[in-house]
C-alpha cells in the first residue's frame, strides 16, 4: 500500500494535475448555475493500480476508458426489440 511520502515526484504532479482539473471543473459548473455535479475521484495511488503513474499515461488511459465506454454504448444502442 502506497501513502503519500511513499509517491514519485510523477505520481505528486499527477494528484495536482487531476486536483487542478477538478477546480477548473468546479469553477465552470459553479459559473454556469450548475446544481450538482461530479469530479475525478481517483489519486495517484488509486491510478497506480492501474498501472497509471504520470500525468502522460492518465491521459491515455483516459482515452483507453472512453473507447471502451463508447464502444459499451454503441452495443447497447445497437439493440433493437
Amino acid at each position: 500500500m502506497m501513502n503519500n511520502t511513499s509517491l514519485t515526484a510523477d505520481q505528486i504532479a499527477l494528484d495536482a494535475f487531476i486536483q487542478a482539473e477538478n477546480k477548473a471543473f468546479d469553477a465552470k459548473c459553479m459559473f454556469k448555475g450548475a446544481t450538482a455535479w461530479g469530479v475525478f475521484a481517483l489519486t495517484a495511488v488509486d491510478l497506480a493500480k492501474h498501472g497509471v503513474f504520470n500525468i502522460r499515461q492518465l491521459k491515455e488511459w483516459r482515452k483507453i476508458i472512453e473507447a471502451q465506454e463508447d464502444a459499451k454504448e454503441a452495443r447497447k444502442n445497437g439493440y433493437h426489440c
